[in-house]
């Protein structure tokens, strides 16, 4: 091959259809008069690769004229940080161009026109500005892959120029906003901003992307769920990350927006409780909810009234104690319910709890420990003797906190339930008969005094 383009089409059959160029100091690449030989008519696959000697950005822009039929092009790993202009042109089939790990800043105009092109991975490389009308040739584009690079703005009208774009991958780009916020686009479906630094601007970002079907904004800075960034029915959107963040607070109308999403994810946020019945009222579909480790001590006991889909619940790493008959019931009996690693109160309360695992078939490995009492701590609830509560569950005395909100602050009183409800009933009772009872004995009197001979 370094001899002359001559010799390498002598030795090489015509009826090659992949060639890799791999670890190897490969400079003939840089010969200006160098070009694949046109012999090569059904070469479909081409992998430049691990060339550490070899620099592509002073290459010859004809290189590759004669390779009309290659369909995918893969050129990693090698020394490079520019490609000359419409490197590309000639190459009418080219469907996959892979330019990952190669230390690029700058992409120039290096795929201009290049109208075949579906899909485009940038990653690992040291961009820092990608301009609006970069990649404007690329019409037929459909992934578009940005992720470990070094941009911090994007523009969204860079979407403008690929309408049929469907995937969008920024992740591990250190971004911090967007610009362009004004875009519409009925064609991306799959957007993924993973690992960025992304905050809660007021901005409507993806207000005008009617199709999107997969969001993931997963570690970033987000403390506030963005209501206005995105479309007030993205009902297209079925799946929904927002991992790792700092969201303490999600009880506005955000999940509203999106009536068809099967999947949430919000674990690893610092969610304390959620108090709002109606957060998840209109997400019918929804069929997975992560939650696990966050601080979650208490759930509203309706919250999943309207999820009757809902397969997955992770609990796992929170702060919670019992949950709430209530909770239980307005779950599916089919619910995998995960609430591992949280400090189960194990009081006769927790029968609710392990009869519900036991209707579902829980593996075993999913029945959370006892944190309290201590005569039960690290045991499975599966294990813990409960049958002081099972002869009859509407006489066994529960005891457990009830909170009773004042002004100024929250009273928790300690109170046996049913106790208290006997003895109220008694009394009703009781106030209730005592005047009847009065006028009978009365007239008993009356009447056994008439009888009496005088």
């Amino acid at each position: 091959m370094s001899n002359s383009s001559d010799q390498f089409a002598k030795e090489l059959s015509h009826k090659l259809t992949d060639l890799i160029i791999a670890n190897s100091n490969s400079t003939f690449l840089q010969n200006g008069d160098w070009r694949f030989p046109i012999g090569l008519i059904n070469l479909h696959d081409l992998s430049i690769v691990n060339n550490g000697n070899l620099c592509l950005d002073d290459i010859n822009s004809t290189v590759f004229q004669n390779l009309t039929n290659l369909e995918n092009i893969y050129i990693h790993h090698n020394n490079t940080e520019t490609l000359p202009t419409r490197i590309f042109k000639d190459v009418m089939n080219l469907k996959n161009l892979y330019l990952d790990s190669n230390g690029i800043v700058d992409i120039g105009n290096f795929v201009a026109n290049s109208t075949s092109v579906e899909s485009l991975n940038l990653s690992h490389n040291r961009l820092v500005v990608v301009k609006d009308d970069t990649l404007r040739g690329l019409s037929s584009l459909n992934i578009l892959d940005l992720s470990f690079n070094k941009i911090s703005m994007f523009s969204l009208n860079i979407c403008q120029y690929l309408q049929n774009l469907e995937s969008l991958d920024l992740a591990d780009n250190g971004l911090v906003f967007f610009t362009g916020t004004n875009v519409y686009h009925k064609s991306l479906k799959y957007l993924r901003l993973t690992n960025n630094y992304l905050v809660n601007f007021n901005s409507a970002y993806f207000y005008g992307f009617t199709s999107l079907r997969s969001v993931v904004l997963s570690h970033n800075n987000i403390s506030n769920l963005p209501i206005n960034w995105f479309n007030k029915n993205s009902s297209s959107v079925v799946s929904l990350g927002l991992k790792n963040n700092s969201i303490e607070d999600i009880s506005s109308p955000f999940f509203s927006y999106f009536p068809n999403v099967e999947e949430i994810d919000l674990s690893g946020n610092l969610i304390k409780s959620i108090a709002d019945p109606d957060l998840f009222n209109q997400n019918v579909k929804l069929s997975a909810l992560s939650l696990e480790y966050n601080k979650i001590e208490s759930i509203n006991p309706n919250l999943f009234s309207n999820n009757p889909n809902l397969r997955f619940l992770d609990l796992v790493g929170n702060q919670i104690e019992f949950l709430d008959v209530d909770t239980l019931n307005n779950l599916h009996t089919h619910t995998t319910l995960n609430l591992l690693d949280n400090p189960i109160k194990c009081d006769c309360y927790a029968i609710h709890l392990r009869d519900y695992l036991l209707m579902c078939h829980t593996h075993e490995t999913l029945y959370p420990s006892c944190a309290t009492p201590n005569e039960y701590n690290n045991q499975r609830i599966s294990s813990v003797n409960l049958n002081r509560c099972e002869t009859d569950h509407e006489n066994t005395t529960l005891t457990h906190n009830t909170s009773v909100t004042v002004s100024g602050g929250t009273t928790v009183v300690d109170h046996d339930i049913n106790g208290l409800v006997i003895v109220f009933g008694l009394f009703m009772i009781t106030l209730f008969l005592f005047p009847i009872l009065f006028k009978l004995v009365r007239k008993v009197c009356v009447s056994i005094n008439e009888d009496v001979p005088t």
